[in-house]
């Protein structure tokens, strides 16, 4: 769930650790329901191996406005879609990725004329999380844009927590659990991605959703939703003010029960709207901006190096 809600917001709900979870939850007939620990951070290895299979969809409208009169209209929708080998180069003391390679399969942006590659197969780089420039290309060829696509699907910003830290609880679960997330340490962590949050003005909890057998291993679905107002987005333009904001998010994952591999899947919906005011020409006008973005990633092992 370290991924982001991109670029917008790294994958960023943290949950408290010494908030009073729901107790668990009886069964008919009084007994009570199985209990799981969330044990959601797998220490990763330099030189572990998988493929990573990530999606994103986005949608952007800005509507400028001069009180009832629309000034100035545009819609804009991306869609991405990358397939690579990664490899786990650095990691920090406990275990998260700092440091990783990634050889791509493939990168297409879909068009009105169909999918559009991005970047050429065996094309490689390597990421570094919190590095003034965070992509390296070591073969092939990439360009600014393509970096910026990139960092929309790849966390870059320098990791401050596991996910443990960052999602789970020391209460076991019931299927259907729930438990408050850490206004101050979530607000914290979304400052890192680049968003300001005051904690008292951001609420979500988290849930254990259900339990699914995959292959024969047991995974746990965890869910996470957090509302948030008084959002100050990273750049506004010179001399505007911020009116309102909103941002409306939710993350999700498949751990494994006995957090001995890898996670299975994870994703982030989320739905945001900044209105600013400033001076053009003159004469005040007010800006409002509306994001809808959806991301998941699946993964796999990779093949055994030849």
């Amino acid at each position: 769930m370290h991924r982001r809600v991109h670029a917008l917001l790294p994958a960023a709900c943290l949950l408290s650790a010494c908030a009073t979870s729901a107790p668990p939850e009886a069964k008919p007939g009084g007994e009570l329901a199985q209990l799981y620990a969330i044990r959601l951070h797998q220490p990763a290895e330099i030189g572990a191996r998988q493929l990573q299979s990530s999606t994103l969809q986005a949608r952007q409208t800005l509507v400028v406005r001069s009180g009832e009169r629309v000034l100035h209209e545009r819609r804009d929708e991306l869609q991405l879609a990358l397939r690579a080998e990664v490899e786990v180069l650095d990691v920090t003391d406990d275990g998260t990725p700092r440091a990783l390679r990634y050889r791509v399969e493939d990168f297409t942006q879909t068009t009105p004329d169909g999918p559009q590659s991005l970047l050429a197969p065996g094309t490689a780089f390597i990421v570094t999380r919190g590095a003034e420039t965070p992509f390296n290309v070591v073969e092939g060829q990439m360009s600014q844009e393509v970096q910026d696509y990139l960092g929309l699907l790849i966390p870059t910003h320098a990791p401050s927590a596991n996910d443990d830290q960052l999602l789970g609880t020391d209460a076991p679960q019931p299927v259907g659990g729930t438990w408050p997330i850490d206004s101050q340490r979530a607000a914290a962590e979304l400052e890192t991605a680049g968003l300001r949050i005051a904690p008292q003005a951001l609420t979500g909890q988290s849930r254990l959703v259900g339990v699914s057998a995959v292959d024969g291993v047991a995974y746990l679905e965890v869910r996470t939703e957090l509302q948030a107002t008084e959002v100050l987005p990273p750049r506004l333009p010179p001399g505007a003010s911020l009116r309102r904001s909103q941002l409306n998010a939710s993350f999700s994952g498949l751990f494994p029960a006995d957090a001995r591999g890898p996670r299975l899947q994870d994703g982030a919906e989320l739905s945001a709207e900044v209105v600013f005011e400033q001076t053009l020409d003159g004469q005040p006008v007010e800006s409002q901006m509306r994001l809808e973005q959806q991301s998941r990633t699946s993964y796999a092992p990779a093949p055994a190096a030849s």
